[in-house]
């Protein structure tokens, strides 16, 4: 539905024939493509380590891309079962929830950290930059072997974003 209010808990589902764009507050924007399911975790929460507000965003299921702003010190995270991308700078980013239950990471323009690890003990991170992209393997372990983006998902955020004004 269009203009539908989202809170913390809602969950968006996407059919494997449509794709929807979340547009928040500050002007991030979270597009899904075909076949996702993204949780709304938490909307602008305080963190108790820091003076940050934190929305964050747990990707289930398929992919998304994700456009944020960040205005006095709201984060955006993207959590997957064995990954959380910290999205607090201006960048493009794509995230991919793999077939083999890993988790793939893309930007095409600036950069983001990546923060993964099987527990609080061993997490490790790494830095996500433009046409560099990373995957978390099901296994907690990172990985420059990063199968191809299909470019369907790209070409469709390019005409949304031709035609933004218009729609």
């Amino acid at each position: 539905v269009v203009n539908l209010p989202l809170a913390p808990g809602d969950t968006v589902i996407t059919s494997d024939g449509g794709r929807c764009e979340l547009q928040f507050d500050n002007g991030t924007v979270v597009r899904l493509d075909k076949g996702s399911r993204l949780r709304l975790a938490s909307v602008l929460a305080p963190s108790l380590t820091s003076s940050w507000k934190i929305t964050t965003l747990e990707l289930e299921k398929g992919q998304l891309y994700a456009l944020p702003q960040s205005y006095s010190r709201e984060m955006f995270q993207v959590i997957t079962p064995n990954a959380a991308a910290n999205l607090k700078t201006r960048v493009r980013a794509y995230v991919r929830m793999d077939d083999d239950g890993g988790t793939s990471f893309f930007s095409d323009g600036g950069k983001f950290n990546v923060l993964y690890g099987a527990d609080s003990r061993s997490l490790r991170r790494i830095k996500i930059k433009s046409n560099r992209p990373a995957a978390i393997t099901a296994a907690h372990a990172a990985s420059g072997q990063v199968e191809k983006r299909g470019l369907e998902l790209m070409a469709w955020n390019e005409d949304v974003d031709r035609h933004f004004m218009e729609l």
